[in-house]
């Protein structure tokens, strides 16, 4: 099988072979230009952020952008892959909600079977998403549902059943679980 990656901070998407153990370079974003085109109000950086996710034989991912006050956001794309998830062949913006393409500086986001789509950011702007939050991958034009605007930005990842979600609060040094109800962060006491 093959595990699909990004480069943090870098512009490069990666796949690594688990049966031969090798990584090569799947895509580099740079040759996009729906990657690299300013967004109206805002400058792009050109990283890809924390954020990235697999879901219905696409690749999600997010890349930083400055908006016009200076803040730091991110904004995410879907990278098309072909049947055998080698290549990509398209690379599209995933807009929101009032056509809002922000999502915050990021902590990072965790799929669900049914597209339901969970993630944690911190972002200080009007219409950023900030704290724990949700929307379907399926409908992203619905916007988001703010879970709670209070949880820290965290690392996720659901476990196997999909049943509970797994966090890492990179500031606190925390591990432990959130409630995908209320937000509520519960430390494993480490």
């Amino acid at each position: 099988g093959n595990l699909i990656f990004s480069e943090t901070n870098g512009s490069r998407i990666g796949i690594f072979n688990t049966n031969t153990l090798t990584a090569s370079v799947l895509m580099d974003l740079d040759t996009f230009s729906s990657v690299t085109s300013v967004v109206s109000g805002g400058t792009v950086d050109g990283n890809m952020g924390g954020g990235a996710f697999f879901y219905n034989n696409s690749y999600y991912f997010t890349v930083e952008d400055v908006d016009g006050a200076g803040a730091e956001h991110s904004r995410l794309f879907r990278a098309n892959l072909n049947t055998a998830h080698t290549a990509i062949t398209t690379i599209s913006l995933v807009t929101f909600g009032g056509g809002n393409p922000w999502l915050g500086d990021f902590g990072d986001m965790a799929a669900l079977s049914n597209g339901t789509v969970y993630g944690s950011s911190s972002g200080s702007s009007a219409g950023v998403m900030d704290g724990f939050w949700r929307f379907n991958i399926e409908n992203p034009a619905a916007g988001f549902t703010t879970i709670n605007a209070s949880t820290a930005s965290s690392q996720l990842a659901f476990s196997l059943s999909g049943t509970t979600l797994y966090a890492s609060q990179f500031s606190a040094g925390n591990l432990g679980t959130i409630n995908l109800t209320t937000g509520t962060f519960t430390s494993n006491g480490s």
